[in-house]
């Protein structure tokens, strides 16, 4: 279905439920928002898993979300 989609408007690249899911967390992280509620949506124990999965390295513009705290990744 998602693949038939793509080739509908010409997207030449392999796309997936996997791929859309990894790019929304991807684009999310980018456009700034909360890295608790990507994990949240992601259903992940720690915001590290979510960062290993979408590919986050720590110098990432981890720098652009100033209210990202340990405490705060703690307790989620």
């Amino acid at each position: 279905m998602i693949r038939n989609a793509a080739e509908s408007v010409e997207i030449q690249e392999k796309v997936s439920c996997h791929s859309l899911r990894k790019t929304f967390g991807y684009r999310a992280w980018k456009q700034g928002a909360d890295p608790i509620v990507i994990m949240l949506i992601y259903n992940h124990s720690s915001f590290e898993i979510t960062k290993r999965y979408l590919c986050i390295e720590q110098d990432d513009n981890i720098s652009e979300h100033p209210d990202l705290s340990m405490r705060k990744i703690a307790a989620a």
